[in-house]
């Protein structure tokens, strides 16, 4: 109940009005999130940039991460390249500065958000060797059994930025796998379903 009159209020009378001062990093970033959902991407990413602060001043490097991996996802839709790269970098080295159960997938999500960036804006072989950090992260996690059809399409990402990059043997064996997966789970709707970013070259 609390949360959702802090929301409303921001809602209402801004970002900065006299009623910021009672959210926290959470608050924001929930706010953020349901910006960055119905595509205003100024709006979440001033959330973001509100819930950074607050986290900063709590000393909270769990949500400085999150916060900061909302950011860069916000820059990018808003063609802010640069902010979005240094959101994307200084979000995967807090990620790595904060070891626990969870941490791995988390770091995994982070690393192929910023390749599937990169990407967009025909950087593939910086993109590739993030996929190449991120893919044993993805076994590890046991991704192609909780969400198969979810790694399917991380799989053709891969294969296409192996192609582009002249790898074709390490393509060939993507695609190869990406296909039986997909035979396998026919009817299995992905959890995952990732957004393209828009070209901004």
């Amino acid at each position: 109940m609390k949360r959702y009159a802090i929301v409303m209020c921001l809602v209402a009378v801004g970002f900065f009005a006299s009623c910021a001062h009672r959210a926290t990093a959470v608050d924001m970033n929930d706010l953020g999130n349901s910006y960055y959902d119905v595509g205003d991407h100024k709006r979440a990413l001033g959330s973001y940039r509100i819930g950074f602060t607050l986290a900063e001043k709590k000393g909270d490097l769990q949500y400085e991460a999150i916060t900061m991996y909302g950011m860069a996802r916000s820059s990018a839709r808003l063609c802010q390249t640069s902010e979005a790269e240094e959101w994307f970098m200084r979000s995967i080295e807090a990620r790595r500065k904060l070891p626990n159960l969870h941490e791995e997938a988390y770091l995994t999500q982070n690393i192929l958000e910023f390749g599937r960036f990169l990407s967009s804006q025909s950087r593939n072989l910086e993109a590739v060797a993030l996929y190449d950090e991120a893919m044993p992260m993805l076994k590890r996690l046991e991704v192609e059994y909780s969400d198969p059809n979810g790694f399917v399409t991380v799989l053709r990402e891969y294969e296409n930025l192996l192609r582009i990059n002249n790898r074709d043997k390490e393509a060939d064996s993507a695609a190869k796998k990406a296909s039986l997966l997909e035979f396998k789970n026919l009817g299995t709707k992905p959890h995952y379903r990732p957004q393209e970013y828009p070209n901004c070259l």
